[in-house]
C-alpha cells in the first residue's frame, strides 16, 4: 500500500496501472516461491531453516528500500489524528469507494483464499489429482503474468479511449465465469480453467488500485486504497474460514476426502455473492 501511495506521487495518472502491474507482479513471485521452489527447498533444509532465509530477505529488501529509494513528499501540511480520521471517514462514506470495493472484497478475496488455501484439496478431491504442486506453480505463473501484462495493456487501451473501468469489468465477468465453473465441480480442462481463473483475477487486482486512486485527491489515495485492501483481506479470511465451515457439514468420504456437494454449496455460496457485488458495480458508468 506504501508503494502504491508512492506511485501516486511519482507517476502520472495515465501510468498508474503499469507501475501497480508491475509491483503486484514482484509480490506474486511470492505466490510462486510457495509452489515448486519451496518443495525444492525443503531437501536441504526444513521450514524453519526456510523462513529463517525468507526473514533475513525480507530484512535486506527492508533496508535497501529505506536507504535507496527516493522520497517525494506533495508539499502538504503534514495532517494530524483528527485530519488522518477525518480522511478514512470520507472514504467509506463515498459511494463510489463502495461500488468499486464491494465486488473487490468478494471477488479478489474469494481468489486468494481458494489461491492460498483451498485449491489444493479442489484438484484432490473434486479434479482427482495425486500432486498438486505443478498446478500450484501455473496459476501463480498465470497470476504473474495477469499482473504484469493488465496493466500496461489497460493503460494502452485508455489512451485509445477504452478507460480502465470497461476493462475491470469485462475482467470480472470473466473471473466470476471461471470461478461458476470451479463452483461446480468441472473438471474438463481444469488446468486451463484455472490458469485463466489465476489470469483474470490478477487482472482485477492490478486495476482496482489505479481506478480509486484516479477518482480520489492524491492526498487519500494511501487511505483509500489501503481500506479497499483492508476489505480484500478480511473478506479472504471469512471466506478461507467460511469455505472450511460449509464443507465441514458433509460427512468426510473414504480417505479424508472432502464431499463434492460440499465443495459446490461453499463455493456456489461464494459465486452468488460475487454476482451479487457485479450488478452494484454496474450502476457505475465511467
Amino acid at each position: 500500500m506504501a508503494a502504491i501511495k508512492a506511485f501516486v506521487q511519482w507517476f502520472p495518472l495515465s501510468r498508474l496501472a503499469t507501475a501497480n502491474g508491475w509491483l503486484l507482479a514482484c509480490g506474486g513471485l511470492g505466490a510462486f516461491s510457495t509452489s515448486l521452489p519451496a518443495e525444492a527447498a525443503l531437501h536441504y533444509t526444513d521450514w524453519r531453516g526456510l523462513f529463517a532465509g525468507i526473514a533475513v530477505l525480507s530484512l535486506l529488501a527492508a533496508g535497501f528500500i529505506f536507504f535507496v529509494v527516493p522520497d517525494r513528499p506533495l508539499g502538504e501540511a503534514r495532517e494530524g489524528w483528527r485530519e488522518l480520521l477525518a480522511g478514512v471517514g470520507t472514504v467509506f462514506g463515498t459511494g463510489l469507494f463502495w461500488r468499486m470495493s464491494l465486488v473487490a472484497m468478494v471477488v479478489q478475496g474469494t481468489f486468494l483464499s481458494v489461491q492460498t488455501l483451498w485449491i489444493s484439496p479442489w484438484l484432490r478431491d473434486v479434479a482427482g489429482y495425486e500432486s498438486t504442486g505443478g498446478m500450484l506453480a501455473a496459476v501463480a505463473v498465470a497470476m504473474i503474468v495477469g499482473f504484469g501484462v493488465s496493466g500496461s495493456l489497460s493503460d494502452r487501451l485508455a489512451r485509445g479511449g477504452i478507460d480502465h473501468l470497461k476493462v475491470l469489468k469485462a475482467t470480472y465477468i470473466v473471473s466470476i465465469g471461471m470461478f461458476a465453473l470451479i463452483a461446480a465441480g468441472v473438471t474438463v480442462a481444469a488446468p486451463l480453467i484455472w490458469v485463466v481463473y489465476g489470469v483474470s483475477s490478477a487482472t482485477s487486482v492490478t486495476l482496482s488500485y489505479p481506478i480509486l486512486s484516479m477518482r480520489f485527491p492524491a492526498g487519500l489515495a494511501g487511505r483509500v486504497n489501503t481500506a479497499n485492501n483492508m476489505l480484500v483481506f478480511v473478506w479472504a479470511f471469512v471466506s478461507q474460514w467460511g469455505i472450511g465451515a460449509v464443507i465441514g457439514l458433509w460427512p468426510a468420504q473414504e480417505g479424508g476426502h472432502y464431499a463434492l456437494a460440499g465443495y459446490q454449496a461453499a463455493l456456489g455460496l461464494c459465486l452468488l455473492l460475487q454476482i451479487g457485488a457485479f450488478i452494484v458495480l454496474l450502476a457505475q458508468r465511467k
